[in-house]
C-alpha cells in the first residue's frame, strides 16, 4: 500500500531512501588475490634459464711477458735517421823523450826517421808528423808554393824547435807573408857550406840574435803559424853551396 505525497512516491515499508553498499577490507582482498595470481601466472611463464644465475666461461690466462709493443706506422715504412756524422781533430801528442840510446823515432806520411841525440847533425824535432814532403804539390793556400822546397813538421803549436847542427845565425826576421817569423843559420859540415831555415814560427818565440853562434840542439823558436801558412808547423829548408836540397833525403844520410 503507498502513500502519495505531494508527488512523490514512497514505500510504505522502506520510508527512507536505499543508500549505496561499501566497499571495504573485503574490496582490498580481492585486489591482492588478483596481483598474486598475476604474478605466479608470469613466474610460471618464464623459463627455467631466466631465472638463474649465468655462469660465464672461464677465460685463458694471458702471459704478459710474451707480449710485445705495439708500433703506429704511417705510409706502411718507417725512415731510419741517420745522425750527422763529425769527427773531432785531437792535438797530435808531444814528441816523445829520447830513449837510453838517444834515438827517437817517427814514421808518417811514408817518411819514417830516427833521432840520434849524440848526433853531430839532428832532426830539427826529435819526432813529429811530416804534412807535406820536398817538391812539387798542390798549393795549399794563395801565396803557398806549389814547388815545395822545404819539409813541413806538425808536432803541435809551440813545440820548441832545435838548430840541426852547430852553426852562426845568419838572419832573423818576422814577415807578414811568405815565411812569417824564420831564422836562417850557417853551418859548416864535411867541409861545405850547409844553411837552413826555420819558419812561420811563433812571433817573440825566437831568443837569438843574429851574429850568435848555437850548438846542435840549441833552440831556435817554436812552432807557430805566421806568414803564408794554413795551419800551425815548422817549414824546415836546407841550402847546401846555395842549392835548395830535399831536407829528408839529406838528413837520413847525416844523421847517424
Amino acid at each position: 500500500m503507498y502513500t502519495i505525497t505531494s508527488g512523490t512516491r514512497r514505500s510504505a515499508s522502506n520510508p527512507e531512501r536505499t543508500r549505496p553498499r561499501r566497499v571495504g577490507a573485503t574490496g582490498k582482498k580481492g585486489a591482492a588475490a588478483l596481483l598474486f595470481a598475476w604474478c605466479l601466472t608470469l613466474s610460471q611463464g618464464l623459463p627455467a634459464e631466466a631465472t638463474q644465475p649465468t655462469s660465464l666461461p672461464d677465460l685463458p690466462s694471458v702471459d704478459t711477458t710474451q707480449l710485445q709493443p705495439q708500433s703506429l706506422v704511417a705510409g706502411g715504412e718507417i725512415d731510419r735517421i741517420e745522425r750527422d756524422s763529425f769527427t773531432v781533430t785531437a792535438p797530435p801528442p808531444p814528441p816523445p823523450p829520447p830513449t837510453s840510446s838517444g834515438r827517437s823515432s817517427f814514421a808518417g806520411l811514408g817518411m819514417a826517421y830516427v833521432n840520434v841525440s849524440t848526433s853531430e847533425v839532428q832532426w830539427p824535432l826529435a819526432a813529429s808528423p811530416i804534412s807535406s814532403g820536398f817538391g812539387a804539390r798542390t798549393a795549399p793556400c794563395r801565396g803557398c808554393s806549389s814547388n815545395h822546397k822545404g819539409l813541413d813538421f806538425t808536432p803541435g803549436s809551440g813545440t820548441p824547435i832545435s838548430a840541426m847542427a852547430a852553426g852562426t845565425v845568419r838572419q832573423i826576421r818576422s814577415d807578414r807573408d811568405g815565411l812569417g817569423t824564420h831564422v836562417i843559420i850557417d853551418h859548416r859540415i864535411g867541409g861545405e857550406l850547409v844553411t837552413t831555415v826555420y819558419a812561420h814560427m811563433q812571433a817573440g818565440s825566437v831568443p837569438l840574435f843574429e851574429g850568435e853562434t848555437v850548438s846542435v840542439g840549441t833552440t831556435v823558436g817554436r812552432v807557430g803559424n805566421t806568414g803564408a801558412s794554413t795551419g800551425a808547423h815548422l817549414h824546415f829548408e836546407i841550402h847546401r853551396q846555395g842549392v835548395q836540397v830535399d831536407p829528408y833525403s839529406w838528413l837520413v844520410s847525416n844523421v847517424r
